[in-house]
């Protein structure tokens, strides 16, 4: 029921936004994102849309398509991507150790053979004006 869960935190963000924003003729842009590093490696099967969510056959699903909610959100789902592929992506050093980090929390034995690539990381998170204080990404 995550694509449900994803479609409540959206209206809840919409919700508090028109609250404190009375007057607004628009809201913003919501962009629902889902990390996923389940335990044993288990990738991602649940639905990613809330139209999949409807008890519907076949033919009455197709036929109220175009009138059932279709909120998307994206997935990373980052038991599906190898482990080079995790270290190689273009991504901040801190998003890359807690990435590398789930990964070894979900019980990847082979994962540990990365911890020393993730030395430079390390070293650039402590060098940061706040990185051996602050605890925002």
């Amino acid at each position: 029921m995550m694509a449900f869960r994803m479609l409540e935190y959206v209206v809840a963000i919409i919700r508090k936004y028109l609250l404190e924003h009375e007057n607004a003729r628009k809201i913003p842009a919501v962009v629902p994102l889902v990390v996923h590093v389940g335990p044993q490696g288990l990738i991602w099967r649940a639905p990613l849309q809330v139209s999949e969510l409807f008890d519907l056959d076949p033919d009455t699903h197709a036929a109220l398509a175009e009138y059932l909610p279709r909120m998307r959100y994206f997935l990373d789902d980052v038991n599906a991507i190898g482990m080079s592929e995790l270290m190689d992506r273009p991504v901040t050093p801190k998003v890359r150790v807690t990435l590398i980090a789930e990964r070894l929390v979900a019980d990847d034995p082979a994962a540990l053979s990365v911890l020393p690539r993730l030395e430079q990381d390390f070293r650039r998170i402590l060098a940061a004006p706040v990185g051996r204080s602050s605890t925002h990404s």
